[in-house]
């Protein structure tokens, strides 16, 4: 069965200096055979990269009790990087291993440009809930936009979507 859902999260990282840098996802999920879902949507990773296209996977394993995400995302001048992250649910902590968890934001190399802690607000639970009762195409459409916008302004800037 084909499920979707919008999900939003936030946090801050630190870089190789030790200097507190905000990170934050929006994205569209679409899938769920075998709990794996494409992710697409936008991502903010400053200074690496403002509001850019972001696409990668989101894998729910029920037996280790774990949520993957791993998203690429399309920095500007043509240069890609890589976050990763896990929630992890624990039984202890139901509430807090499903609304956050630690992130990796990776080089195209695969050096680590930051670490940190990604959350999920509970001011977006109801949003989020209403899109896996009733996936909403103008969700994706307003996230659609939001991309095309964006590669607009890198075209504009010469560089590639």
């Amino acid at each position: 069965m084909q499920l979707s859902f919008v999900e939003t999260m936030g946090g801050t990282v630190r870089d190789g200096q030790g200097v507190q840098r905000a990170l934050s996802f929006e994205v569209s999920a679409r899938g769920g055979g075998g709990g794996r879902f494409a992710l697409r949507g936008l991502a903010s990773a400053p200074p690496w990269a403002g509001r850019v296209p972001a696409h990668g996977t989101l894998t729910i394993d029920p037996i280790a009790r774990t949520v993957t995400y791993a998203l690429r995302l399309d920095a500007p001048g043509g240069a890609t990087l890589m976050l990763d992250a896990q929630k992890r649910f624990s039984l202890r902590a139901p509430l807090r291993s499903m609304t956050q968890m630690p992130v990796t934001l990776r080089d195209a190399s695969g050096a680590v440009l930051a670490e940190g802690a990604l959350s999920f607000s509970l001011h977006t639970l109801p949003r989020f809930l209403a899109s896996w009762v009733s996936p909403s195409r103008a969700q994706q459409h307003e996230l659609d936009v939001r991309r095309r916008a964006i590669a607009r302004v890198m075209l504009g800037a010469g560089a590639q979507p």
